[in-house]
């Protein structure tokens, strides 16, 4: 999760890119949604905080959040989370760097 009000749309992709290459996943985009409206729809022992990491200092957690072992949970939580974003499409990847 990164908090992105204080960065560009470019910035967001970048940050995207750079954990997909890490995970050896791709990037297909982004689900938006507020720190305060995954607050109002989280279970109650949960909250957002950030989590800063020395490549994003913009880096959040949600904290409280079940198990991914405990996938019905994870999807009542995660489903009317999913409702509430919107999705931003990533745009093709930068080119690699020549080595």
């Amino acid at each position: 999760m990164t908090r992105h009000a204080l960065l560009t749309p470019v910035e967001v992709c970048a940050r995207g890119y750079a954990v997909v290459a890490v995970a050896a996943g791709s990037l297909i985009g982004r689900a938006d949604i507020t720190a305060a409206q995954v607050r109002d729809e989280k279970p109650r022992d949960s909250n957002v905080v950030p989590a800063l990491l020395p490549d994003n200092p913009e880096h959040a957690h949600v904290i409280g959040w079940p198990t991914f072992s405990d996938k019905a949970r994870v999807k009542a939580i995660a489903t009317p989370l999913a409702a509430l974003s919107t999705f931003e499409r990533a745009p093709p990847a930068p080119p690699a760097a020549p080595i």
